[in-house]
C-alpha cells in the first residue's frame, strides 16, 4: 500500500484555512515532541485532501470544516508485512459525521463534495466508522465491530493493529 504523492503542497493551503486554525496555535506545535519513529509512520502533507493540514509535529492533523465534504489523510508509508501497533487520539467532539479508520492503497480518493465514507468504498480499501461501528470494504456494510458489544463507545485514544502477515486490522 504505497501512498501517492500529489502536486499540491500545504503551502498551498489558502488564507482563509490560516485564519480559522488560528495561526498562534500552529506555531506553538514543536515537531520536536515526535520521536523519529513517529514521524516515519506519520501522516503525509502531500497525500492529504485540501481541506486538511498536517502539523508541523508530523503527527497531528486537523480538518476545515465545509459544507458537504468528506475528506481523507494518508500516511507517509505503506506497510506489506509485519505487524504495525498504531495509538491515535482523535478527541469525538472532532469526528464529523462520517468518522473513519481504515487502510487503502495509494489511488483512494482523498475528497468528496458530500457527508460519505471514502474508505471502504472500493475493493482496495477497508474502513470503520468510530460512531456506527459499521465495517465498509467494497462499497458495502460488511458487519459490526466489535461484534459482541454494541454499546461499545470508542474513546479518544485507542489502538489500531495491522496485522499484514494475517491481512487483518483490529
Amino acid at each position: 500500500m504505497e501512498p501517492a504523492i500529489f502536486p499540491h503542497s500545504p503551502q498551498t493551503v489558502d488564507s482563509e484555512f490560516q485564519r480559522l486554525t488560528l495561526q498562534e496555535p500552529l506555531d506553538s506545535y514543536d515537531p520536536s515532541r515526535a520521536t523519529p519513529r513517529q514521524l516515519e509512520h506519520a501522516w503525509d502533507s502531500n497525500s492529504c485532501s485540501d481541506n486538511m493540514k498536517v502539523l508541523r509535529d508530523g503527527i497531528t492533523v486537523i480538518n476545515r470544516r465545509r459544507d458537504k465534504s468528506s475528506d481523507l489523510v494518508r500516511g507517509k508509508k505503506g506497510y506489506y508485512r509485519g505487524i504495525h501497533v498504531f495509538e491515535v487520539n482523535w478527541p469525538t467532539d472532532e469526528r464529523g459525521s462520517h468518522p473513519m479508520i481504515g487502510v487503502a492503497l495509494g489511488d483512494t480518493q482523498l475528497t468528496t463534495t458530500e457527508f460519505t465514507y471514502l474508505l471502504g468504498r472500493t475493493a482496495d480499501s477497508w474502513g470503520w466508522n468510530l460512531t456506527t461501528k459499521e465495517l465498509f470494504h467494497d462499497g458495502k456494510m460488511r458487519g459490526l465491530y466489535p461484534e459482541r458489544n454494541p454499546n461499545f463507545e470508542v474513546p479518544e485514544t485507542f489502538y489500531i493493529i495491522l496485522n499484514a502477515e494475517e491481512g487483518t486490522l483490529r
